[in-house]
């Protein structure tokens, strides 16, 4: 499963459509359909990625092969602190890890 297959399966169970996602996502529909449905692209770069998960209120969780279970090395991907979100999406630094592991 890459990206956009993951954006849209999220859509989906959520009984989100192409609309209500974009007005979320501050992006018209026609820029959603175009992540969404690109050929010429292989996928989504991963801030965007990351962007709209935000926007349908999930968020990206990297963990070790073998380890989600015991906690090891999980990484969350957050906005900084002082990003701020705009029509354009998240602006300054965008994206940091930050370690799972005693929340």
């Amino acid at each position: 499963m890459n990206g956009r297959e993951m954006i849209k399966e999220i859509m989906e169970e959520q009984g989100i459509n192409n609309a209500t996602a974009a007005s979320r996502m501050n992006i018209s529909q026609a820029t959603l359909w175009e992540r969404l449905n690109n050929k010429k692209t292989r996928d989504i770069p991963l801030s965007t990625f990351c962007d709209m998960l935000r926007a349908l209120d999930c968020e990206l969780i990297v963990a070790p092969v073998g380890k989600i279970k015991a906690g090891q090395g999980i990484k969350k991907v957050t906005a900084d602190e002082d990003a701020v979100k705009t029509n354009a999406g998240w602006k300054k630094g965008v994206k940091r890890k930050t370690d799972l592991e005693g929340e």
